[in-house]
């Protein structure tokens, strides 16, 4: 990993876990249905944040599937978090688990994809 792999990397997560700590917030105060529209746009912010930052242009071609799996990824270690600090989360399963990275993997690879294309 290069410097500016682990500089968009940390930025990523940064970003990441403070738009999700925002939505937990937010959805405390205004009560929003279904949650997993706050999560999700947290992660589209947090990635279109990303596309269109110098880390991630230097990073070349492999930038959409590394971040669609680092995105996955962050995602499963987010909720563990949300666990420890909030009460009333649950620790997902396994299988909830796998399915949290699978969907936030592809939803980070088609907000990089739709972000980058040129219109």
């Amino acid at each position: 990993m290069n410097n500016a792999t682990a500089k968009a990397s940390g930025l990523f997560f940064l970003l990441y876990f403070t738009l999700i700590l925002a939505s937990v917030f937010i959805n405390k105060i205004f009560g929003f249905k279904p949650v997993v529209g706050l999560n999700v746009a947290a992660l589209v912010i947090a990635t279109l944040i990303m596309a269109r930052s110098r880390y991630v242009k230097a990073l070349g071609v492999c930038n959409p599937l590394f971040f669609a799996v680092l995105g996955g990824i962050y995602a499963v270690i987010i909720t563990y978090f949300l666990v420890i600090l909030f009460e009333g989360f649950i620790s997902p399963s396994l299988f909830e688990s796998i399915v949290s990275f699978l969907f936030n993997s592809v939803v980070v690879y088609v907000t990089i994809f739709l972000s980058t294309q040129k219109t």
